[in-house]
């Protein structure tokens, strides 16, 4: 008698189980609901600004302050000791940036907020010569 309530049981169990899987009135299985797989909206990117401004000082010539303001598409005005604004390009390459002016040429390793480097003039009559400099963000 034991066997027979247990196979009972086991076969209500079965039925039971059965009955949820079916709907009720069409007797069909039913279709579990599926998961929303829409993704999320992104959320939008921050703007990124217009320039950055990198300030810092040269060690040679003028000896003293410059300044690198650096504008989307890939233009940069220089200022140092002598006050006069300077439009150059600026490149970047991994951690490598170069500010191409034009009689000099800067170029430097960016480190954190940073950037050091050496610079040289690349035509008249001081052709060749080098100096460092040294600029950073937030300054």
């Amino acid at each position: 008698m034991t066997r027979t309530i247990l196979a009972a049981v086991l076969l209500f169990a079965a039925t039971a189980a059965s009955a949820q899987d079916q709907d009720p009135v069409t007797r069909r299985p039913r279709v579990p609901s599926r998961p929303d797989t829409t993704p999320a909206p992104a959320e939008p990117a921050p703007a990124a600004p217009e320039s950055i401004t990198l300030r810092g000082h040269e060690d040679w010539g003028t000896n003293g302050k410059l300044t690198f303001t650096v504008k989307r598409g890939g233009s940069v005005v220089m200022v140092d000791a002598t006050n006069q604004p300077v439009t150059g390009t600026v490149t970047i390459r991994d951690a490598r940036v170069t500010f191409r002016f034009t009689n000099c040429v800067y170029e430097g390793t960016v480190r954190g907020t940073a950037v050091t480097g050496e610079a040289r003039f690349t035509s008249g009559p001081d052709a060749g010569k080098t100096w460092s400099f040294s600029v950073r963000s937030g300054d």
